[in-house]
């Protein structure tokens, strides 16, 4: 695996490792309650955070066998890509695509986190055997920043993991 890939990766392994810590002091109910009507509880953020990251993956898997060099991301890719990372950080709301938004209404701890090492299994299989040409490629397609190469792509899901995380912790207060 790529050595700057590998990094992201690795911090998004400790921040699944802590979020599934923390989680597990938690009961089922707890972790099932919305804080709110209309609004996602802990356990509903963490299925869509999984849903995001198979979605993700299986769309890379479709895509890269096309690529070529002039699906080389540039200055306009980096720029959308800095907006998105810059309204995370603000804890700014959009609305998730349809086919990430679709969460259980009640789930186990357990069952979420075993979907989500599978996930993650798999992902580091992908890692490991993604040509480091394709690394500047535009490989995914942000449905708000446009097209992401894939280091921009696995910052994507750490700055994403990193917004949900405070909803989490939210919802449990």
């Amino acid at each position: 695996m790529h050595p700057k890939v590998k990094s992201v990766y690795d911090g998004l392994e400790e921040s699944l490792t802590q979020l599934e810590a923390m989680a597990a002091e938690y009961d089922v109910d707890k972790l099932n309650h919305s804080p709110e009507k209309g609004k996602w509880s802990a356990i509903q953020h963490m299925e869509h955070l999984v849903l995001v990251e198979v979605g993700v993956l299986a769309y890379m898997r479709k895509k890269i066998p096309h690529l070529d060099a002039s699906n080389k991301t540039g200055l306009k890719s980096k720029l959308k890509f800095l907006a998105m990372k810059m309204f995370f950080l603000s804890g700014g709301k959009a609305k998730a695509p349809k086919i990430t938004a679709t969460v259980p209404d009640r789930a186990e701890l357990a069952d979420t986190m075993s979907k989500w090492r599978k996930t993650r299994a798999d992902w580091k299989t992908f890692m490991r055997d993604l040509p480091e040409e394709t690394m500047e490629l535009s490989v995914f397609r942000h449905p708000y920043a446009g097209p992401l190469n894939f280091y921009q792509t696995v910052e994507f899901l750490q700055a994403h993991f990193d917004h949900h995380l405070r909803a989490i912790k939210k919802c449990l207060r």
